[in-house]
């Protein structure tokens, strides 16, 4: 089962919000027999810096989808924040649409999810350097405040990375409930 996928051409994939309920993987099940019967809901939104709308505007959209969506018996487990590590050099919006990021969320970071992707994309030892930039830079007040960092691949035939995730939002869940 492919959880989510990330684009590979220039224009981007996702341009609308997008709500996809499953219900709790089998292996995720045995092991939080409490939340077995919960459904999750995975949301794909569009990219920041994308070219179909304005970053802000993208926000908006999500913020107001969370609000509307947001009810007692609905969890907001994590949000994960993916980062293409094979790019050569952040935009400068990037450190713009963390900031939004963090006011979205609020001061509590540990339920983001911070991943990088597309490693297949570049050499071990350059993906290596980046992510430790990445740590040591940008992401290092999420990190300080609780986010966790992932790897994952691009392929689909290779779900661990996505389930590790998924169980990681899905423990954090388990501790709160």
């Amino acid at each position: 089962m492919q959880l989510w996928d990330t684009g590979h051409g220039l224009e981007p994939c996702t341009q609308d919000l997008q709500a996809v309920k499953m219900p709790m993987p089998w292996d995720l099940a045995e092991k939080y027999p409490n939340l077995c019967s919960r459904n999750i809901v995975l949301v794909d939104t569009p990219g920041l810096d994308n070219t179909c709308a304005d970053d802000s505007e993208i926000l908006r959209r999500i913020s107001s989808w969370l609000a509307k969506c947001y009810a007692p018996d609905v969890t907001i487990g994590g949000i994960v924040y993916m980062a293409d590590i094979s790019q050569q050099r952040m935009h400068k919006s990037t450190g713009t649409n963390l900031e939004m990021l963090k006011e979205l969320v609020g001061i509590d970071y540990h339920h983001v999810i911070l991943v990088t992707t597309q490693w297949d994309e570049v050499l071990p030892e350059v993906g290596q350097a980046r992510e430790r930039e990445l740590q040591s830079t940008l992401w290092k007040e999420l990190i300080e405040k609780g986010a966790t960092m992932f790897r994952a691949t691009s392929h689909p035939e290779n779900p661990d990375g996505h389930h590790q995730i998924l169980g990681h939002i899905i423990d954090h869940v388990d501790r709160r409930e």
